[in-house]
């Protein structure tokens, strides 16, 4: 889910439609700081490859933005989407939902 909605919103607006369900683990990606968001990145990328499973994940816009720049953190990114059980991209500018 795409949104220009605060986290907060995006996060109970995904839980209301059962996008996320309140019980799965949910990861953040919410750091803007290039060293902050590397991190995080790799810690997530060794949980779900070592078998974390049914997780959601919750991205910032500013976070996208900073992974869109790199290819090596847009192709984490990639992977674990596609190992989640749903993605919401809260604060996404519209640049960034076309």
């Amino acid at each position: 889910m795409l949104t220009g909605d605060k986290l907060e919103t995006a996060e109970n607006i995904a839980i209301s439609c059962n996008l996320i369900s309140p019980d799965a683990p949910l990861l953040y990606i919410v750091q803007e700081e290039p060293e902050e968001l590397e991190s995080t990145l790799k810690s997530y990328f060794k949980q779900v490859f070592t078998g974390q499973t049914s997780y959601s994940l919750m991205v910032s816009g500013e976070s996208l933005k900073g992974i869109l720049q790199d290819e090596v953190h847009s192709e984490i990114l990639l992977y674990l989407i596609l190992k989640s059980r749903s993605a919401v991209i809260c604060r996404a500018t519209p640049m960034q939902k076309a």
